[in-house]
Order: C-alpha cells, then sequence, then structure tokens
C-alpha cells in the first residue's frame, strides 16, 4: 500500500474521502468522478446531474436558460 505524503496527509479533522475530494480539486479534476473540472468543482456531466437533483429538491418548474451548464450542455 503506497501512503500519499502532501498537505492533507496529516489534517486529522479531514476524514479519508474529504481529502480524497481535496487532492482531486487540487489537480483540477471533479471531485465526483475524476474527470476534467469545467465548471467550478465538477466536470460538465456531474454539474448536471447535480443541477437536475436540485432543481427537484427545491420543486423548480422554471429552468434558468442563460446558466453555465446550460449553455455549455448546448455545445
Amino acid at each position: 500500500m503506497r501512503i500519499i505524503k502532501d498537505e492533507f496527509t496529516d489534517r486529522s479533522d479531514l476524514s479519508r474521502q474529504r481529502k480524497y475530494q481535496l487532492r482531486r480539486l487540487r489537480d483540477g479534476k471533479c471531485i465526483q468522478c475524476g474527470a476534467p473540472q469545467v465548471v467550478s468543482k465538477h466536470c460538465l456531466k456531474c454539474a448536471i446531474k447535480r443541477r437536475e437533483i436540485q432543481r427537484e429538491l427545491k420543486g423548480s418548474k422554471r429552468r434558468n436558460c442563460n446558466s453555465l451548464t446550460y449553455q455549455l450542455e448546448i455545445k
């Protein structure tokens, strides 16, 4: 087993999953699937999935077609 030595190794206040997410974020990858980032912390696929989950949770019927994920999805 290889031990990773970086700035997150000695942080005992963070869970191993959060350390994994922060390493991906530092490397410019999506924190969920590891694909290259497009929007803040996510790739386009994960950002769209997250957008739709949030719309469902909030009960939103209208769509903000000017949002970044819609614009990138069309291209």
